[in-house]
């Protein structure tokens, strides 16, 4: 295994074996300062930007009792597209017994690609409550989930598996190009959640999964066209098993299905379908490249939401909220969607314009000054803001408990921060907006939503994910004379500090009664440390520390 340290530049984590693991590599940014998990059998890499996640290989020899939580899990709260410009990789690994192969939240831009994914059987018998995803992306844009391997080993799934064992799970995704997957024996093959914005889902093969392509309270507009048809494949045997299943009443799509009769692999006929003939079948060439061939489709999606058209205008008020929010943070990113050249140009125009003096502008200025650290001035406009909704009055809280805490380094939230973060996160984007995303991100929370059933979902939420994740941080990581220890879950204190060196030697041992302690580390080597933390709450929970003296 090598291993690699890297400081302020792009970087990789290539080539390496972790046998046995809670968390592979979980990359978390906070908008000033890195934190990095990883199994106590991993090597490390760590920067200013992630660049490449390749080759590597996790969790080969855990058992049920060792069961991974995720192999490689990329968050933050806020966008931070001036942060994360360049495209993430997530290329070539093999992932076995974990809950969570793949996992993004708030992250744009990334390359999911050619990843062997095991969601083990064994482990999911034994777990009946536990949920285990694949590929679990929340609220990204820009994603690129191609060429991946996603299975389970043992029987053909059954109706219990429809909510927990999942191939992919998009929940307020944008622009997400699903192509050439293998998807073997999941619940639900590819899955989306109040999605509404145009995502490709292209040449991929779903082998003995009970449902196909499932959506709740989403759409995600016509796949192929006549010129190329979208040439996704089914097999499955012919009762029990599903091509298509809709949870909610979103607009229906045209899915352009190679000519022929109707007969699968390549032609589920309507009652393949829940319900029955809901995806409307229509005919396209075969095509090899599985490209996108409509250039103008996104841009006459955002205009039929902002006027109402269409199936838009049966939308709830609060769902009409949403993706017309949504659309806003698109032409905000990227004026290039209101100047293309069609005939949606000046709708989209009008309506860009019409929102400036909006709270959807205000928010839009809020991130914008916190993606630049002028921390001050969004707390300015936070303040200005009177919630409308909802939506708004989630968005407002998280800002507010953000920029009183990450935004200033502080990590330890007082009780009523944790209660309105937890009440938050547990909400789905439904009911919630994409704020339920940004407060799982500040807990360390990760869950797979449905509509109407939030709490039902929220079990699953591990309580080693938190004792991992969200019980302290190590600020700053790496570190060179000393690194700050804080302890978040509510009034609790520490009680041992215990240091480990490479070779597992205990090097440092401290005992305290302090919520946060400076861990002096001037006369530590350079190189990689395992820091445990016991506390009087009886939290007992491990980092990796990287001391590195320049």
């Amino acid at each position: 295994m090598n291993q690699n340290f890297v400081y302020d530049v792009q970087i990789d984590t290539n080539n390496n074996i972790w046998a046995s693991l809670f968390y592979g590599a979980f990359y978390k940014y906070d908008g000033n300062n890195w934190e990095e998990f990883y199994s106590l059998n991993g090597t490390d890499t760590i920067g200013g930007i992630l660049n490449l996640i390749d080759n590597n290989t996790f969790n080969t020899s855990a058992n049920v009792t060792q069961q991974a939580f995720a192999a490689v899990r990329l968050a933050n709260p806020f966008g931070l597209p001036t942060i994360f410009g360049n495209n993430q990789n997530i290329t070539n690994n093999t992932i076995k017994r974990v809950r969570r192969g793949v996992v993004t939240t708030n992250w744009d831009n990334i390359n999911i690609a050619e990843n062997s994914i095991n969601l083990t059987n064994s482990d999911i018998v034994a777990n009946p409550t536990l949920d285990y995803i694949g590929i679990n992306a929340s609220s990204c844009a820009n994603l690129s989930i191609e060429r991946n391997y996603i299975y389970k080993d043992g029987p053909s799934p059954t109706l219990a598996l429809d909510d927990r064992v999942l191939g992919i799970n998009e929940q307020s995704i944008t622009n997400c190009n699903i192509t050439s997957n293998l998807l073997t024996r999941m619940g639900s093959a590819i899955r989306f959640f109040n999605t509404q914005q145009l995502n490709t889902v292209h040449c991929n093969q779903m082998d003995t999964c009970r449902l196909g392509v499932r959506f709740d309270a989403s759409s995600i507009g016509d796949q192929g066209s006549a010129a190329a048809a979208q040439d996704n494949a089914w097999y499955f045997p012919l009762t029990g098993f599903f091509a298509f299943q809709r949870d909610n009443l979103s607009p229906n799509a045209n899915w352009f299905f190679r000519s022929g009769p109707i007969v699968l692999p390549y032609k589920p006929n309507g009652l393949q379908m829940i319900p029955s003939n809901f995806v409307s079948v229509s005919t396209g060439n075969v095509t090899n490249d599985c490209d996108v061939l409509c250039p103008g489709c996104p841009h006459q999606r955002m205009a039929d939401i902002v006027t109402e058209n269409g199936d838009f205008a049966n939308l709830t008020m609060d769902e009409k909220y949403l993706f017309k929010k949504e659309v806003y943070q698109i032409l905000d990113a990227d004026s290039n969607y209101m100047y293309g050249g069609y005939t949606s140009d000046v709708v989209l125009q009008d309506f860009y314009d019409s929102a400036a003096t909006t709270n959807l502008a205000m928010f839009g200025f809020v991130n914008s000054f916190i993606q630049d650290s002028l921390n001050v001035f969004a707390s300015v406009i936070v303040s200005w803001i009177s919630p409308i909704n909802h939506f708004e009055e989630n968005e407002k809280k998280v800002n507010e408990i953000y920029l009183n805490t990450w935004g200033m380094s502080v990590y330890k939230y007082t009780q009523q921060q944790q209660e309105i973060l937890e009440l938050i996160a547990a909400e789905n984007s439904v009911s919630g907006g994409t704020a339920v995303y940004t407060a799982r991100v500040m807990l360390g929370w990760d869950m797979a939503d449905f509509s109407g059933n939030t709490a039902r979902k929220s079990n699953v939420i591990s309580n080693q994910l938190l004792q991992l994740t969200g019980d302290f941080y190590l600020l700053p990581n790496p570190a060179d004379d000393n690194t700050q220890i804080f302890i978040i879950k509510g009034d609790d204190i520490i009680s041992v500090i215990k240091v480990y060196n490479a070779i597992g030697e205990c090097i440092f041992n401290l005992s305290t009664d302090q919520s946060n302690v400076l861990l002096p580390t001037k006369h530590f080597s350079n190189g990689i440390y395992i820091i445990s933390v016991e506390s009087t709450g009886q939290i007992k929970a491990t980092k990796k520390l990287i001391v590195n003296h320049n």
